[in-house]
């Protein structure tokens, strides 16, 4: 099995589209996947996704957002989605 990337780890987790928070990707990435990384690191993740190399890899939509961003409704911070085609292929 191939050694999983930062953004195989948020891919996997996010591409059901539901909204999650640094810290739930953080909590997720680490039960998942046995991999601890900062806020900073999933951020860039996050920003690394909407490149057209890991847009291809993942076939996500080639033009327009992909990922989304909101303010979360109780508290600090923000939400972000993977917004993924229909049809999508497991990577693992």
């Amino acid at each position: 099995m191939k050694k999983m990337t930062l953004t195989d780890c948020l891919y996997e987790i996010m591409k059901d589209g539901g909204w999650f928070t640094f810290w739930e990707l953080q909590d997720r990435i680490s039960n998942s996947f046995d991999k601890f990384y900062g806020e900073a690191t999933i951020s860039a993740g996050l920003r690394k996704l909407r490149n057209y190399e890991e847009r291809k890899k993942y076939n996500l939509k080639e033009y327009g957002e992909v990922v989304d961003k909101r303010s979360r409704l109780a508290g600090k911070g923000y939400e972000y989605k993977l917004n993924v085609q229909t049809g999508q292929q497991d990577l693992f």
